[in-house]
């Protein structure tokens, strides 16, 4: 016969953490959230942004193609000359396009965290005036 020996304890429910949000305070950054969701406005020309930046960074890598093949086909100077501009025009594109995207993906996520900070600093605040209150009816 063996003895089985719990080595772990069980372990108890703990509160959420102080940072988290919860009750009025989770309901009402969830509304806050939903409406930045929404579609029209703002948010269709940001995802239009997004859509374009992202074609032209590839049209800017298929422009670029085309004037590297250009040089390395060039029978004279002048035509490669051309070739090389095509290539820098290609590169330009491709630039502006992965900043476009890059601008227009990175501020939903930021508005996200923003929004975020947002309330839980005025939960904490909530929290250090019912502190204080406490304090002040002892």
């Amino acid at each position: 016969m063996t003895d089985v020996v719990e080595t772990s304890p069980a372990i108890p429910a703990t509160p959420a953490p102080s940072g988290v949000l919860t009750g009025p305070r989770l309901e009402q950054f969830e509304a806050e959230i939903t409406k930045l969701k929404v579609k029209g406005g703002r948010a269709d020309r940001e995802r239009l942004l997004v859509i374009l930046g992202v074609l032209a960074t590839i049209a800017g890598f298929i422009v670029t193609a085309v004037g590297v093949t250009g040089v390395r086909n060039a029978t004279d100077q002048l035509s490669q000359g051309d070739s090389m501009s095509t290539t820098i025009l290609g590169i330009g594109i491709a630039i502006v396009g992965a900043v476009v995207w890059a601008r227009c993906s990175l501020s939903r996520y930021l508005r996200y965290w923003l929004v975020r900070d947002l309330y839980e600093q005025r939960a904490s605040a909530d929290r250090i005036v019912e502190a204080i209150k406490g304090q002040s009816g002892k």
